[in-house]
């Protein structure tokens, strides 16, 4: 990852470099957006700005921070951005190029403690990376559709693996996973640079699911932990899930998976249930707040 931000960076004009890097003390590295917000809401270089060969730097460091699987999705998901525009008659001028990488400190050498990050961010993309003393924070990690199906279905196992969860649960199971009627208009998280806590209610354990609905769940919660390569997921038994909204595909649907350090929305309510958003959080650790705890008592004490 370090390699790849470097090749990047060297790619890039002094204009350009000016515009994507920035210090990692800088409050924007916690101020993200999924929306399609205006352009001077974002931070760091534009893609559309940027030479082809430097757009593929760009996309590797993506690579490196993401499964392939991930990466795949992000793809189709950058590319979803120019079919939106034709749906809206281009009233919106959205296009695929309009993601931005912003870097936050110095990459340093192999042994390098100093801290640094980076984000690769548009809308329905927000890849955020930091790094400290060898460690990676990968959250917050939202990944994005509309339209959620088309040609293609960039997220279809986080809708499909819930659903199948959610009809293998008894009627007593369904009463306790089921925590609203109707669905919320979006993730309850928004983008809050930090999470206060676990969200209510809790929905049903892990530990209280056998068969079929525990595989589900244990395939659900490892679909969210493999868009980084060798993340562990939490036990299947601390996992809680809850479901809002109806069981129908193309209907208003919304759900959540919460363990201690892990913390997954999806909500599917907008643009006729057509339009899904996600997110995998880390209420202790996102942007890499856990790692630099534990740094600045090792270094800084």
């Amino acid at each position: 990852m370090r390699a790849a931000a470097l090749a990047f960076l060297d790619s890039l004009a002094d204009e350009q470099r000016g515009l994507a890097t920035f210090g990692f003390d800088d409050d924007r590295r916690a101020t993200w957006h999924y929306r399609p917000v205006d352009r001077s809401a974002r931070h760091g270089v534009r893609l559309a700005d940027l030479a082809q060969p430097q757009r593929n730097l760009a996309h590797r460091m993506v690579q490196t921070a993401l499964s392939r699987h991930a990466y795949s999705q992000v793809a189709a998901i950058v590319a979803l951005e120019d079919v939106l525009d034709a749906l809206e008659g281009h009233r919106r001028g959205r296009n695929s190029g309009n993601y931005f990488v912003a870097l936050y400190g110095e990459p340093g050498g192999e042994d390098a403690v100093t801290p640094w990050g980076w984000r690769f961010e548009g809308h329905h993309v927000s890849v955020n990376l930091a790094l400290v003393g060898g460690e990676v924070a990968p959250t917050p990690l939202f990944l994005g559709a509309n339209p959620a199906e088309s040609a293609v279905r960039p997220l279809a196992g986080e809708e499909d693996l819930a659903r199948s969860l959610l009809h293998a649960l008894d009627p007593d199971q369904r009463v306790i996973a089921v925590v609203a009627g109707e669905a919320p208009g979006d993730i309850l998280t928004t983008n809050v640079p930090a999470v206060a806590g676990p969200l209510e209610p809790a929905g049903i354990a892990g530990g209280d699911l056998h068969g079929v609905a525990r595989e589900a769940l244990a395939g659900l919660v490892a679909l969210y932990a493999g868009r980084v390569p060798d993340w562990k997921p939490p036990p299947v038994d601390e996992v809680l899930f809850a479901w809002a909204g109806e069981p129908e595909r193309r209907r208003p649907h919304y759900y959540r998976l919460q363990a201690p350090g892990f913390l997954v929305e999806y909500d599917n309510t907008q643009d006729g249930a057509n339009h899904v958003h996600t997110v995998w959080r880390d209420p202790d650790g996102d942007f890499g707040r856990d790692l630099l705890r534990a740094h600045l008592a090792e270094h800084h004490a």
